[in-house]
């Protein structure tokens, strides 16, 4: 079976974001990656304090294309964007503030093509609170998909949009998808550190108020073994980066 092309949206419009995105991206190990990025910042540039200069020869893999978007238009608005450029057989998202496993895709596409699902995810992470470094795990009960988690069947998924609204939320969309198709997906629960969510000043969407942030960076950096890599390098420029933009 041969490997498919697969749809890396980044929907971003934080200046403060964008050398740490670049990076998440620029690591992933999967071999055919076409990388969206749809900007809504209204302002030129994507490189963040530690600059990362894009090339697809480094890639060595697909293509990368920045699409840009009024700095007026919701994220759900700039997501929707992101679905309909995606060339991929499936698509994942990757926010601009995420941190990502190197294989998390590869593990994605494994299970998706094991259950012949339209689209399978962890239905379980890991949050980062900013600036005091102290971890989570997040749960999503009943257990469901997580849309930061997940890969989808392209032609299938985008049917469904966004709404557009700026109360626009992932949780949404993904009732409505499962609405549309009759299906909720299927469901990842084992606990390998695919992702970290970050919690901050610029996004506090992510877990709930009372929240135990009993973890450490240090039980992270064992957990992910040498996947971590540079992560606290860049996780220092993160930090600097939104601290300024406050």
């Amino acid at each position: 079976m041969t490997d498919p092309i697969i749809s890396a949206l980044c929907v971003t419009n934080r200046l403060a974001c964008r050398g740490w995105l670049q990076w998440n991206v620029q690591r992933q190990t999967y071999p055919h990656l076409d990388v969206v990025i749809v900007d809504g910042s209204g302002k030129e540039g994507l490189h963040g304090p530690r600059d990362v200069v894009w090339k697809n020869d480094e890639l060595g893999r697909g293509r990368r294309r920045v699409l840009r978007a009024p700095a007026s238009w919701t994220c759900g608005q700039l997501r929707n964007l992101a679905m309909e450029h995606a060339a991929g057989e499936y698509f994942t998202w990757i926010d601009d503030d995420d941190w990502q496993h190197p294989e998390r895709i590869e593990w994605l596409l494994e299970a998706i093509r094991a259950e012949g699902a339209l689209w399978a995810g962890w239905g379980r992470g890991y949050l980062l609170k900013l600036p005091e470094r102290r971890g989570a795990e997040l749960r999503a009960h009943p257990p469901r998909v997580i849309n930061g988690a997940a890969l989808y069947r392209t032609e299938e998924c985008r049917r469904v949009a966004y709404d557009g609204q700026p109360s626009s939320s992932d949780a949404r969309w993904l009732r409505r998808l499962a609405a549309f198709h009759g299906t909720t997906g299927h469901v990842m629960l084992d606990d390998r550190l695919h992702s970290i969510w970050m919690r901050h000043e610029t996004n506090t969407s992510r877990g709930l108020r009372g929240t135990p942030y009993g973890l450490t960076l240090g039980q992270f950096k064992t957990k992910a073994g040498s996947a971590w890599g540079q992560t606290e390098a860049w996780l220092w420029d993160l930090e600097r980066a939104l601290e300024l933009a406050v």
